[in-house]
């Protein structure tokens, strides 16, 4: 009697019976250390304002700033987004390139508080600019060319 093989020659496993041999073989893992932690920190604020379509996130005063960037290094966050709200608001969202702005405060008091800290700060002018938009709004249009020039000028400060 002939029987002919109709299953793969060769069945690749991985031997899962220890926890030491599923964490050399595992595909994915995820950690907080894998993940940004925004953070929106508002000018002017004295307490933290929720934030009621972001449960458990909250505005803070920039005064709070340190202590939250450290409890979230020790949770073992590596990764934060500061996003400045800010009063100091014109046309062209000039305090995101100001050295005394607010942008430049979130990132200066971030790694003075805790100089391993990744700090990836939102550049988008919304929130500098009283017209809301995100970059140089002129006749009902964003203006790439000179939001592109003002973003260059963001990277150099």
């Amino acid at each position: 009697m002939t029987t002919t093989l109709t299953s793969p020659l060769k069945r690749i496993r991985r031997m899962r019976r220890s926890a030491n041999m599923r964490d050399l073989v595992r595909e994915h893992e995820f950690k907080l250390a894998d993940l940004i932690h925004p953070i929106f920190i508002e000018e002017t604020l004295t307490e933290e304002v929720p934030i009621s379509t972001m449960p458990g996130i909250s505005r803070i005063p920039e005064t709070m700033l340190a202590d939250e960037v450290k409890v979230l290094y020790k949770l073992g966050v590596r990764y934060v987004m500061p996003f400045g709200i800010s009063h100091t608001k014109d046309e062209i969202g000039s305090d995101t390139w100001n050295d005394d702005g607010l942008l430049a405060r979130m990132v200066r008091t971030i790694k003075v508080a805790c100089p391993d800290m990744m700090v990836i700060p939102d550049i988008c002018f919304c929130e500098y600019t009283t017209h809301g938009h995100c970059g140089v709004y002129h006749d009902e249009h964003v203006l790439n060319d000179e939001k592109s020039l003002l973003l260059n000028r963001i990277s150099y400060h």
